[in-house]
């Protein structure tokens, strides 16, 4: 076989999100919303397929789908009608989200003889992720991401101002790429972790750790705590399992990102506690 047995693992679709408006603020001017929209459900689907953890559908068969009903382009249709194409896409989960802001704006700012440019990102999608035998909604969360040029600056390493020496196109095409990528990244983690939560993989010498979680999930940097000792409760009311975290025992950093995996090394505490 050219790959492991996957017929035990969900089948998840990504349904067009539906959008505010018509157009959203890039570096270059106002854009296309569905066009952005696409692209960003385009990298949450490669994060989805590389995480291994479902059977995720071509997203080129739901606008296909779209154009057979009369559908494209309808993206305030209701839930319960990304439901019905849901089930004839065969889809166990649904991922479905509206998109109030996606957002990055550009300003020109006078200082003395100069001008400089300063950047502002405001981001704010709602997602969800639904059962499509029964429309159950199994999570739901906001994504709002509001930056400063400062922040930026910060999260892209990157001297935006001034630009001197610099293609300036080049890095606000980069800048923008790297938002959409981690929002897209922060979207599939918490998508994923509904059903399959980050945990270590193997402990290995050197106090290096080996977690689930490889490349679109985490990022090289990224500092994540290790908990030991969970317990899982019955709601005396609902039935349901309650998850009790257990105690804190260490920090790691990842330091290197594979498709399936990360490395990581313990920065504070003793990951074998």
């Amino acid at each position: 076989a050219l790959m492991p047995e996957r017929s035990h693992l969900k089948t998840l679709a990504i349904a067009p999100f539906s959008l505010a408006k018509n157009q959203f603020d890039t570096m270059t001017g106002p854009e296309n919303a569905a066009q952005l929209s696409a692209d960003l459900q385009r990298q949450m689907n490669q994060a989805l397929v590389g995480s291994q953890r479902f059977r995720v559908l071509d997203r080129e068969f739901w606008p296909h789908m779209l154009r057979e009903e009369e559908l494209v382009k309808h993206y305030s249709q209701s839930t319960q009608q990304y439901i019905k194409q849901g089930q004839k896409l065969g889809a166990d989960i649904l991922l479905v989200g509206h998109i109030t802001r996606l957002d990055v704006s550009k300003r020109q700012q006078k200082m003395y003889d100069s001008h400089n440019t300063l950047y502002h990102a405001d981001f704010l999608l709602d997602v969800q992720l639904l059962e499509t035998a029964t429309g159950e909604v199994l999570w739901s969360e906001r994504f709002q991401r509001i930056m400063t040029h400062q922040q930026l600056r910060q999260l892209l390493q990157l001297q935006l101002n001034p630009l001197q020496g610099q293609d300036k196109a080049l890095i606000e095409e980069d800048i923008q790429r790297q938002l959409y990528a981690q929002l897209a990244a922060d979207i599939s983690a918490a998508a994923i972790s509904r059903f399959y939560p980050i945990r270590v993989l193997d402990k290995g010498e050197d106090n290096a750790i080996y977690l689930t979680y490889g490349d679109g999930l985490v990022k090289t940097g990224d500092f994540l705590e290790i908990y030991a000792g969970e317990k899982i409760l019955k709601h005396p009311d609902t039935g349901l399992e309650v998850k009790i975290p257990g105690k804190k025992v260490a920090t790691v950093e990842i330091t290197q990102i594979e498709s399936y995996y990360a490395s990581a090394k313990v920065v504070d505490g003793d990951a074998n506690a």
